[in-house]
């Protein structure tokens, strides 16, 4: 009630019937999630999940979309960089969670979805970075709310490579864009996957392809492995498959967020 009452006194959130442009679906939500930080209302949910929960059914009423687009980067980027980052990820996730950063979630590619042990973007170690790739058009990654237009970062699985060999998935934060500019950096290009039938239009799924863009050592979430700068690779795990499987745990999380957010309309109908 309070969240509604809080709402309910701003025209940026009064119902629109109109039949909107993509272009407005989208300036809108980004309007709306500008609002929402200013009147501090993102809780975080690693603190407060009820009133986080709570936010999220209440912004189902006006605009499915903000919902999404509040659990994309709150829920699925921020809980892959807290399950999977260690102490030297606490900056980034400290940004995050002040909303000083967009971030976007990379697994998807034109070429597999499910199927993530044969994504196909690569990074490889190489004089103490990382240098990002994607070999073909079908492992361009795709789909990703948020990369379209506002995602300054990005969680990017891709198939890890030192020393000759390949040491399976593993998951980065990378930045994508200029902060300043907001340009995609050297080595990376962003694309708009344009409208979606349904609700979701205010999520703006974009897609990024990888051409020898360089990342420094400390992008590896690294909970469970470890490179040095001279190129020695380390898993706490027996087996890239285990290994793997502990990454991807991010990604249950982040399924499960978004089957939440996408049934609450049922569920309050």
């Amino acid at each position: 009630e309070e969240i509604y009452s809080i709402l309910d006194r701003e025209p940026l959130f009064a119902r629109d019937f109109r039949r909107l442009s993509l272009k407005e679906h989208r300036e809108i939500n980004h309007k709306r999630w500008k609002r929402i930080i200013e009147l501090g209302l993102v809780y975080d949910q690693f603190e407060d999940l009820e009133r986080y929960q709570c936010l999220t059914e209440v912004l189902e009423t006006y605009d499915q979309g903000l919902s999404a687009r509040l659990a994309l980067h709150s829920s699925v980027f921020m809980t892959a960089l807290v399950s999977m980052g260690t102490d030297r990820h606490r900056e980034v996730i400290k940004k995050a969670k002040r909303n000083e950063i967009v971030g976007c979630f990379c697994l998807t590619e034109v070429s597999h979805g499910s199927n993530t042990q044969e994504i196909q973007t690569t990074a490889t170690f190489d004089n103490g970075e990382f240098v990002f790739n994607c070999p073909n058009e079908g492992a361009i990654k795709c789909w990703a709310g948020n990369l379209a237009q506002s995602a300054t970062h990005a969680v990017v699985f891709a198939q890890f490579h030192v020393s000759g060999k390949c040491e399976g998935v593993h998951a980065f934060v990378l930045q994508v864009r200029n902060m300043e500019t907001f340009e995609p950096l050297p080595g990376i290009v962003i694309g708009d996957m344009g409208e979606k039938p349904g609700a979701w239009n205010g999520v703006e799924n974009g897609w990024m392809e990888f051409k020898d863009h360089r990342a420094p050592l400390w992008t590896l979430l690294n909970k469970g492995c470890e490179v040095t700068e001279a190129g020695s690779y380390f898993s706490h795990y027996k087996s890239s498959s285990e290994r793997q499987s502990v990454s991807l745990g991010a990604l249950s999380v982040g399924r499960q967020v978004l089957s939440y957010v996408t049934f609450t309309p049922f569920l309050d109908a």
